[in-house]
């Protein structure tokens, strides 16, 4: 995951910088991952008959 976001931030150019991941609200693990690689939560929704949560990159 470190790799991918790094990979990312230098080489996906957009009008927007920044690389965004989505889990399930209930996926612990993955957030736990998310909050260690520096992610910040940016919003909660519905999708897929469960809460998801979104984190941003900078």
């Amino acid at each position: 995951m470190a790799a991918a976001v790094s990979w990312a931030s230098a080489e996906v150019t957009s009008r927007v910088p920044g690389v965004v991941a989505v889990t399930q609200e209930a996926n612990e693990r993955s957030r736990q991952l998310l909050d260690a690689l520096g992610g910040v939560l940016v919003g909660r929704f519905e999708e897929w008959g469960a809460p998801q949560v979104m984190y941003r990159f900078a």
